[in-house]
C-alpha cells in the first residue's frame, strides 16, 4: 500500500460507501421480512390498510435497487482495475520504446518484444485502457441512478408504513 494520504483517504471512502450500501440493503431486507411476518392479508379497499401491501412493494423495489447499486459499484471497481492495468502496460511499452535498441521486454509482464512491435502493442493497450475507463464511467452513472432510486423507494416505503400505522385508528 502506498503511503500517499490521498490513496488512504480514497480507500477509506470506498470502504465506507461499500459498507453503507450493504447496511442499507440489509436494513431494507430486514424491514421487508418483518412486515411480511406481521402482515395479515385483507381485502384491498380505499382504507389505510392498503398502505401496508403498498409499503411491501416499495420496500421490495428498494431492496432490488440496493442490490443493483452494489452490483454496479463492483463493476466500477473491476473496470477501474482493468483501466489501470492496461494503462500500466502501455506505460511499460512506452518505457521499453525509449530504452530498447534490440529485443526488449515488457517490465510488467516479462514478455519479449521486438522494437518494431512496441508502438502497435502500446496502441492496443491504450485503446483497451480507454474502453475500460468508458465502461467504468457508464457503471458509475448507473450506480448513482440506483442510489437515488433506492433511497427514494426506501423513503416512500417507510412513509407508507408510518402512514398505515398512523391512520389505522381512523379507519
Amino acid at each position: 500500500m502506498s503511503d500517499k494520504r490521498s490513496l488512504r483517504a480514497f480507500d477509506g471512502a470506498r470502504d465506507g460507501q461499500s459498507k453503507f450500501d450493504y447496511f442499507v440493503a440489509g436494513l431494507t431486507g430486514a424491514m421487508f421480512a418483518y412486515i411480511v411476518q406481521t402482515y395479515t392479508p385483507k381485502i384491498l379497499s380505499f382504507t389505510p390498510d392498503v398502505l401496508e401491501p403498498f409499503s411491501l412493494l416499495l420496500l421490495a423495489v428498494s431492496f432490488f435497487l440496493a442490490l443493483k447499486r452494489i452490483e454496479a459499484s463492483n463493476l466500477v471497481q473491476g473496470c477501474n482495475y482493468e483501466h489501470l492495468d492496461f494503462a500500466e502496460k502501455a506505460g511499460g511499452m512506452t518505457e521499453a520504446m525509449m530504452k530498447v535498441t534490440g529485443v526488449g521486454y515488457n517490465v510488467h509482464s516479462g514478455e519479449a518484444i521486438h522494437p518494431s512491435d512496441l508502438p502497435g502493442k502500446r496502441e492496443v493497450y491504450m485503446q483497451m485502457a480507454t474502453e475500460a475507463e468508458q465502461a467504468s464511467q457508464l457503471y458509475a452513472r448507473r450506480a448513482e441512478v440506483w442510489y437515488r432510486y433506492r433511497n427514494l423507494f426506501l423513503l416512500a416505503g417507510f412513509s407508507a408504513i408510518f402512514l398505515s400505522k398512523l391512520l389505522q385508528p381512523y379507519a
